[in-house]
């Protein structure tokens, strides 16, 4: 801004004479513009004013002393309320030159300093003019305006008495200059936005002889505003003491009330079902392993629940409580068979099963069932929980449950494998490939070329060429109730309508023995013989340690736990015997073991415990079982 625009307001106030009071007022003018651009850090004694120049002229001396005033200052012109500045928000641009000026004295006050640069917090640094403050620029040009008219009615008076002197001289008394300024003392004037969070401040200097402003004057201002929070006493301190005049400041700021932060589900389980296909060890991939299920295991985790945040109350610049409105409660995805945890943290399954979501909700449901075909488009199935099948099971493929699984269809050569029992509707053909594994029982429409594995029952209306392991009992008596041909293991009887063929195809039973009972014996016995050899080394170190003669607190403290541990593996070798001899009890105990039939062609062997007898000779209702001898007799049933 030009220097001619610097003195506009104060020009405009201090109007005189048109012929000498003018001249002498541009003569001061031009004499205070290079005495303007000798900027100084701190005001110096020029700003006292000169005994001469007030005799002089007291209008031009003033008007000398606010514009040095305001260039020793770097302050904004005395025109300031009525350039653009006052009147429009600043532009982006002159924001930008404020902020790079902050920014260059920092960096300067820090290499001064020797510490490093540090970043200027536009919003805390008073210096920093606010933008966007035309309400409070009207309020101030409204003020500004008061003061011009107030100045201007002087004038006139001032005129006035000059002209009556001039016409009149001879009626004058008084010979004293005539001052046309008066004496208007420095004002305050806050502005306060809608929401009473934070007052500006703007401060006017004195005209004439006013008083310059005063801290009281200040903190009156602030009290009549109501103004009792937040108040920067540094910044009202600095305003009075360095005489900030013409520049709007942040003079109180309250604290708003701070939101909660809300609620949050953190979702582990994705929502959407995705094909995912995984290599094994050698990087290989089967594209029969789709991964449309995912499988959950009860308590585990679907959802981390984040709890809302108590909102933190504030205060406004006049005291009032603003109260933090707290964070909303999150909805949480909890469908059938979930629960939240007792302490609200976290979504759970609340049992096995696989999980899916509808509805905007999650799932876990323990039955899984398949409308249609077990094919390339279902691929193969590993499910916590119960596996419903509308449809058959082709070749090659893999069915497991740890549940029970419902085969509506047939069974081709799959592997079905579950962890109770197993049910097909149509029968299984495996083409010497497919397998079943049951927990417990094996119920189908007939057996053909498979391998069953059952701890179980079996019952069935036909069964060729199988290799079966059963530890409970075999029934083939339903519908055609033929046996044909393979090798049967029953752990306690098989019966059926008609064991052979007139083809002679040789059929194997053997009774009495229990595949999966005697796998569980050996397991158990394995495990005690290493509890047996835990126990001799703990006892070979007790022995050692009780040979000293002495023992530190140390060593003492050793033998105690090595005492403890031994005692504990003695009770865990006392159970396991106990166990391997209740299953070596079953496992020995022919005495419920028979074969029966309505009619049994040759070759036939049927083998109860370790006697056998071979049948060579076409029978006709009859029953096999074990004598008290020990042997395997023929009786009629």
């Amino acid at each position: 801004m030009s220097e001619s625009k610097k003195g506009k307001f104060f020009k405009g106030l201090l109007k005189q004479d048109k012929n000498k009071e003018q001249e002498e007022t541009e003569q001061v003018a031009r004499e205070a513009e290079p005495i303007a651009e000798a900027q100084t850090d701190q005001p110096s004694a020029e700003w006292a004013l000169d005994d001469n120049a007030v005799e002089k002229n007291r209008i031009d001396m003033n008007y000398r002393l606010y514009s040095k005033w305001c260039e020793q200052n770097n302050e904004l012109p005395t025109d300031i309320l009525f350039s653009k500045w006052m009147r429009e928000p600043i532009t982006e641009l002159e924001q930008q030159e404020i902020e790079e000026k902050a920014q260059k004295a920092a960096e300067q006050e820090a290499n001064e300093e020797g510490g490093e640069t540090q970043e200027i917090d536009e919003e805390q640094d008073f210096r920093v003019p606010i933008p966007n403050t035309d309400p409070f620029h009207r309020q101030l040009s409204s003020a500004a305006s008061k003061i011009i008219k107030k100045v201007e009615a002087e004038e006139k008076k001032a005129e006035k008495e000059e002209e009556k002197r001039r016409e009149n001289p001879d009626e004058a008394t008084n010979d004293e200059p005539i001052n046309p300024i008066p004496d208007i003392d420095a004002e305050v004037h806050l502005y306060m936005p809608k929401g009473n969070m934070c007052a500006l401040i703007c401060a006017f200097p004195p005209i004439g002889n006013g008083k310059p402003l005063a801290q009281e004057t200040l903190n009156e201002a602030l009290e009549k505003a109501k103004i009792i929070y937040g108040i920067d006493q540094e910044l009202a301190a600095k305003i009075v003491e360095e005489k900030l005049y013409f520049k709007i400041f942040r003079i109180a700021l309250g604290d708003p009330a701070i939101p909660g932060k809300d609620g949050e589900i953190i979702e582990h389980i994705p929502r959407q079902e995705f094909l995912s296909f995984e290599e094994d060890e050698s990087g290989r991939v089967n594209y029969k392993d789709l991964n449309l299920f995912r499988n959950i295991e009860k308590g585990e985790l679907i959802c981390d629940i984040i709890a809302p945040e108590e909102g933190q109350d504030g205060m406004d610049i006049k005291g009032n409580v603003l109260k933090g409105k707290d964070g909303t409660t999150p909805r949480v995805p909890a469908g059938s068979h979930t629960v939240i945890t007792p302490d609200g943290s976290r979504l759970v399954a609340e049992q096995d099963g696989y999980i899916s979501f509808q509805a905007e909700k999650f799932r876990v449901e323990n039955r899984l069932v398949i409308n249609g075909d077990v094919d390339m488009s279902v691929g193969n199935q590993d499910f916590l929980g119960d596996i419903f099948i509308q449809g058959d099971v082709f070749s090659g493929f893999t069915i497991k449950a740890t549940g029970n699984v419902f085969i509506s269809g047939l069974v081709e050569g799959a592997e079905i494998i579950a962890g109770e029992n197993i049910s097909i509707g149509s029968g299984m053909n495996g083409n010497n490939r497919g397998t079943l594994h049951a927990g417990d029982s094996v119920q189908s429409s007939f057996l053909e070329n498979a391998k069953v594995y059952v701890n179980g029952d079996i019952n069935t209306k036909s069964m060729v060429a199988c290799e079966v392991y059963c530890d409970g009992s075999i029934d083939v008596s339903q519908g055609a109730g033929i046996l044909v041909g393979g090798t049967i293991t029953a752990g306690k009887s098989v019966t059926a309508k008609i064991i052979g063929s007139k083809a002679y195809r040789k059929t194997e039973l053997f009774l009495g023995v229990m595949p999966e009972t005697k796998t569980k014996r050996d397991q158990k016995e394995i495990e005690l013989k290493s509890i047996k050899n835990t126990r001799e080394n703990l006892q070979k170190n007790i022995q050692f340690l009780r040979s000293a003669e002495s023992l530190t607190p140390e060593k003492e403290q050793v033998l105690k736990q090595i005492i403890e541990q031994e005692t504990l593996y003695s009770k865990i070798q006392q159970r396991l015997a106990a166990e391997i001899e209740v299953l070596n009890e079953e496992i020995n105990d022919y005495r419920g073991c028979f074969v029966r039939a309505s009619q049994v062609y040759p070759p036939a062997k049927i083998t109860i415990g370790g006697a056998s007898y071979n049948l060579e000779t076409t029978t006709m209702k009859c029953k096999f079982y074990l004598s008290e001898l020990g042997e395997v007799i023929l009786g009629v049933d």
